[in-house]
């Protein structure tokens, strides 16, 4: 009986002792875990602070402290997609564009349901003429907000650049579809017309875009270029493209090369070749045109050195 009295105290301490030592173990694991949580909260929200202070910079153009404070972030919490989308955004400015790409993907990566990342890797793409991809990058953001007016705009240019003018009319169509004074459609879609040769109707968007909005740079810049290169002569009004053409480049404070360039074609169309010819070799000197552009405006830096404007051919 004795015996038997000792063995279940036994048993009951081993178990009550085992019991203590589990419980202790848990504890530990417990407060470990929270304050590993409460380094991870203050990491992050020390990421979302350098995130601010580095938009603070971008904001003042101040882009290697901004790319500085990122940096931080990115050290801070490796997950953040907004520090790597606005890294992106810094290296952008700072015309580094496979960085700005390659920030652009892993934010892309982190979080696949952001229009704004796919968006900006598209412009990119497109900037670099690798239009395929910009195409791609466009649809993504169409499938997340099928109704974002900037990338239906810029998804209708890169279709018009590559030649599909029937998709490119579809999408400026849409932009009037959600908005029906849309400046830029209309004017980006009289673009398109002027290559179908459908000049009347080119001719009648070009005026709605710049009535539409009078300080849209681009919307001018098409017209302008319309009236300086139009291959149906009744059409061309020399005059008119260098009003045009300089209203352009005032819109886009003369940083845009195909604002200038447009200008110089507008001038040889007026029979000012000596301005062509310099505002064309300012064109071809800015940064933002790929080696196709080049190639196309040195050629017609040719026509001007030999006093003779340029006016498109169109198949």
């Amino acid at each position: 009986m004795g015996q038997t009295i000792f063995v279940v105290k036994f048993k009951w301490k081993f178990w009550a002792g085992l019991a203590a030592i589990i419980y202790l173990v848990l504890t530990a694991l417990f407060v470990a875990l929270v304050i590993q949580r409460i380094n991870y909260v203050k990491r992050v929200k020390s990421a979302r602070g350098y995130v601010n202070l580095g938009n603070t910079f971008f904001l003042k153009s101040d882009f290697d402290k901004a790319i500085g404070d990122y940096n931080e972030a990115i050290r801070l919490n490796p997950q953040s997609a907004t520090a790597y989308l606005q890294r992106g955004l810094a290296y952008v400015m700072k015309v580094n564009l496979n960085k700005a790409i390659d920030d652009f993907s892993e934010s892309i990566r982190l979080n696949p349901k952001n229009a704004t990342t796919y968006f900006e890797r598209g412009s990119i793409y497109d900037a670099k003429g690798e239009y395929d991809n910009a195409i791609n990058d466009f649809n993504e953001v169409l499938q997340i907000d099928p109704k974002n007016i900037k990338a239906l705009l810029k998804r209708g240019s890169v279709y018009s650049k590559e030649k599909e003018l029937d998709k490119a009319i579809n999408d400026y169509n849409q932009v009037l579809q959600i908005d029906p004074t849309n400046a830029r459609a209309y004017s980006s879609r009289g673009a398109v017309y002027r290559k179908q040769r459908e000049f009347d109707k080119a001719f009648k968007d070009f005026n709605d875009g710049i009535r539409l909005n009078p300080k849209d740079g681009i919307a001018f810049n098409n017209f302008a270029w319309f009236r300086a290169t139009c291959a149906n002569d009744s059409f061309r009004n020399g005059a008119e493209a260098v009003e045009l053409a300089t209203k352009a480049c005032e819109l886009t404070q003369w940083k845009s090369w195909f604002c200038i360039a447009t200008l110089a074609a507008a001038n040889a169309e007026a029979g000012d070749f000596e301005k062509a010819v310099n505002y064309q070799k300012q064109a071809l000197s800015m940064f933002g045109a790929t080696e196709k552009n080049k190639n196309d405006e040195q050629q017609r830096l040719d026509f001007y050195e030999q006093k003779k404007p340029y006016h498109e051919v169109l198949k």
